[in-house]
This record gives structure tokens, C-alpha cells and sequence, in this order.
């Protein structure tokens, strides 16, 4: 089974608690207004990436606590999501997905691979992002709306109220370009870019949800 995804990263700190595994898939059908991610939206874009050979990337990766699902709407690939999130439960790794959707939907209403899904994640971040309850104060989410939902007790113990957002700073040797991952406020964004397109580093903003390419 495939899965089409935008990107990945092996090593974050600012997805979820502890170091993770980040997937961003490709494709949304909620396509919040004011979304950063309008890029991962488009169900043709991305590339598509077989499930085996996405987890054999993630048991070689050392040092991470878990694996995060993001995009793009985890819950439009729900069925590959929860076959690959079986195998890396195997492993004892824990699932953070972020999801659009409420929780209360996918319980009730969703569909039998949703359902699936959600039987494997840990902890859950739902909710639409909207852009009038928009704040960077919480961690990991762009919007007041979101909620952390425990599906399990592996983060119970874990101190939301101790994280702080950040970002983090890559370089894509591949494609020769800065990457920003993470969330702050508008006006730092727009004075770290602003330096940084003046340098000639920044080509196009985008993000998960602040991604700089």
C-alpha cells in the first residue's frame, strides 16, 4: 500500500513531544481558510511512497521517541496511516496525529480505516485551524480551538505547560535551500525572512506550519 505524502523529516523536536518522526502527507479536504499549508492541499502533488519502505526508513532512525502524522489531513489516508502506524507500534514508538477533523466525527462518524487509526494513535491533535482564534501561545498548533485529546496514557505524565514553541533551522543539501520548521509569532517570522530573503537564502514561504524554502 502507498501513502502520498509532501515530505519528512527524520529528527524534530518541535512536532510532539520528545524527538520525532515527522510525515507530512500530501492532500486535504478541509483546506482551512488562512491554512499555511495551501502547498499540501492538492491530492496530485507530493509523491507517493510505499509503506514498507517508509517504516524501514523509520527503524533505522536512532533516538526518537515516536512518530508524528501531519500534512496535508492525516485522515484522508487514514488506511495507509494505520497499517504503517501498526508497524512502528511494534517498535514501542508512540503516534501523535494532528488532524482538521474533531474527535468526536472520526469516533462517531468515521470511516472504518479512520476509526483504525485512531485505535493506533496516542495522542491526538484535532480541530480546524482558525484564522480568528489564531495565537502561537500552545504549543504545536496554530489556533486556540485545538485540542490535546490522550488515546491512550502514553503522554499522560508528559508537561504541556513546560513547552515552548520554537523552530527549527535545516539545510537541504538536495535541494540546496534553508528549511524552517516549527511556530512563532507573525512579526518574528516576518523579521527572520525578511534578513534572510535579503541574504538571497529564502525562495518561497511555506509551512508546517512556518516551513521556509
Amino acid at each position: 500500500m502507498n501513502l502520498r505524502i509532501h515530505s519528512y523529516f527524520n529528527k524534530s523536536f518541535v512536532e510532539g513531544p520528545y524527538t520525532r518522526f515527522v510525515i507530512w502527507v500530501q492532500g486535504c479536504s478541509i483546506r482551512c481558510p488562512g491554512c499555511s499549508n495551501k502547498h499540501m492541499w492538492d491530492f496530485n502533488e507530493g509523491y507517493a511512497v510505499s509503506i514498507e519502505d517508509l517504516y524501514n526508513i523509520i527503524n533505522d532512525e536512532e533516538e526518537i521517541e515516536g512518530v508524528t502524522f501531519v500534512g496535508g489531513e492525516p485522515f484522508d489516508q487514514a488506511g495507509a496511516l494505520a497499517l504503517l502506524a501498526e508497524n512502528i507500534r511494534r517498535k514501542k514508538l508512540g503516534i501523535v496525529t494532528f488532524t482538521g477533523y474533531k474527535y468526536e466525527y472520526l469516533k462517531y462518524y468515521g470511516t472504518e480505516p479512520q476509526q483504525a487509526l485512531l485505535e493506533k494513535t496516542d495522542l491526538l491533535i484535532d480541530g480546524p485551524f482558525e484564522l480568528d482564534n489564531k495565537m502561537s501561545d500552545l504549543p504545536w498548533v496554530g489556533s486556540g480551538n485545538q485540542r490535546f485529546i490522550h488515546l491512550s496514557d502514553r503522554y499522560a505524565d508528559f508537561n504541556f505547560a513546560e513547552v515552548h514553541n520554537k523552530i527549527e533551522i535545516r539545510w537541504d543539501e538536495e535541494k540546496n535551500k534553508i528549511v524552517l520548521n516549527g511556530i512563532m509569532d507573525d512579526e518574528s517570522i516576518n523579521a527572520f525572512t525578511s534578513q534572510m530573503r535579503l541574504k538571497g537564502f529564502i525562495r518561497k514561504d511555506h509551512g508546517c506550519p512556518v516551513k521556509v524554502i
